[in-house]
């Protein structure tokens, strides 16, 4: 980690990080110490719980990896993935009770590629580090099927040219012979919505003049159908672009653009609509405004929530959850405090805070098991400039001992 990354983390551990835990809404453990700011990579399931990290240490850089089980926490194991600068890791279900680990790492020409593994359960290598991408990669969106295989959509060639290019994963990791040729140009940040129906969307932002776009995605064949624009997202001067993520509830999708300031200060934008609407209009600033004295009904095992509609208490980072949701849960900062809102017919319906003062400089992650139990991953910032790995779930109450 960079000596800038270091001292982000130490100035937002600040006075407060003497204290050993921050208090959270949600059973919570510490799953290990990173020199990253955004949140380790997470599959979660009724049987555990995988995580995925960039470690370090006197040997120098590693891919960590532990699970959490009913009774406990296993030992944290160092993948036997060898690494030059790795991150964007990401877990998805493979074959059983394997997982793909995918990851952004330099090849021997020092440029960024696409890269994935299979893991065991027992956390064993399976397979890999394999090769995805051919040609330089700078992000990437993944699109489980259901049956262990995996579409993976990946940003990048050349700076001035970028483009979206598709790599199918079996199973067993093994990818498929891939076309060289991009699926669409002018075209980066890209991300899926999978709809009820099973129709998968893809969407991305083109870089000549910010417009969002989308169009059907073929899970069959991995091409795309016609691109129509559909939001507009522009950024000023100095503004960087972190992350765009797409989700949906039962009824509507949405889009999250999280953003830095030329002066540091973040925000996050999004629009939302009808699924099929033609127009989402307007990327704006998302805050809320919460009604303490009324709750909001989910169908997730969360824990209380407060009902919330649009105001002017503002949100960052976001980080929504994918899956068929009646709301959908989104991970937010509300100005230091860690949280989830969550989202019903286009607009905020709902909100809970899951962890005060966490104050974090990267993005969370979340995500929901068949059973409708939430899983909040974060990192942490500590005084030692490094970041605890926290997770979070009312799942933990009957995994975690005591």
């Amino acid at each position: 980690m960079s000596w800038i990354l270091r001292g982000l983390l130490a100035l937002a551990a600040g006075c407060a990080a003497a204290a050993p835990e921050p208090a959270v809404g949600w059973p919570a453990v510490t799953v290990g110490q990173a020199e990253q700011s955004a949140a380790p990579a997470l599959w979660a399931d009724a049987e555990g719980v995988m995580l995925a990290w960039v470690g370090a240490d006197e040997t120098g850089i590693h891919q960590d990896a532990r699970t959490i089980i009913p009774g406990g926490l296993t030992a944290a194991v160092v993948l036997p993935l060898p690494p030059t600068r790795p991150y964007g890791q990401q877990l998805s279900a493979a074959a059983g009770s394997d997982r793909h680990l995918l990851w952004l790492d330099a090849d021997a020409e020092g440029q960024n590629r696409l890269y994935a593994a299979v893991i065991t359960g027992a956390l064993a290598v399976k397979r890999g580090p394999t090769p995805v991408s051919a040609q330089i990669t700078r992000r990437y969106a993944i699109l489980p099927n259901g049956d262990g295989t995996l579409w993976v959509v990946s940003g990048g060639g050349l700076a001035a040219e970028p483009g979206l290019y598709a790599h199918f994963l079996d199973p067993a990791g093994r990818p498929r012979q891939e076309n060289p040729a991009p699926i669409v140009t002018n075209a980066d940040w890209p991300s899926f919505i999978q709809w009820g129906d099973g129709a998968a969307e893809l969407f991305w932002r083109q870089p000549s003049d910010g417009t969002v776009k989308h169009a059907p995605f073929a899970v069959e064949t991995g091409t795309l159908g016609s691109p129509a624009p559909l939001t507009t997202l522009n950024l000023a001067a100095g503004d960087r672009l972190d992350n765009l993520s797409a989700a949906r509830d039962h009824t509507h999708g949405y889009l999250f653009a999280n953003i830095t300031h030329a002066d540091g200060e973040r925000e996050t934008r999004f629009a939302g609509g009808e699924a099929g609407a033609a127009d989402w209009g307007e990327m704006r600033r998302l805050g809320i405004a919460v009604t303490t004295d009324h709750t909001f009904a989910v169908s997730f095992n969360a824990g209380a929530v407060m009902a919330a509609g649009t105001g002017a208490r503002w949100l960052s980072l976001a980080a929504p959850a994918a899956g068929d949701f009646e709301s959908l849960p989104v991970a937010v900062m509300a100005g230091d405090d860690l949280g989830i809102v969550y989202f019903q017919g286009g607009q905020p319906a709902g909100f809970q805070i899951i962890a005060p003062d966490a104050n974090l400089i990267g993005t969370p992650a979340l995500q929901a098991d068949r059973e409708r139990f939430l899983y909040l991953a974060w990192a942490q910032p500590t005084a030692a400039g490094t970041a605890a790995l926290r997770l979070a779930s009312l799942r933990l109450a009957g995994w975690l001992p005591g």
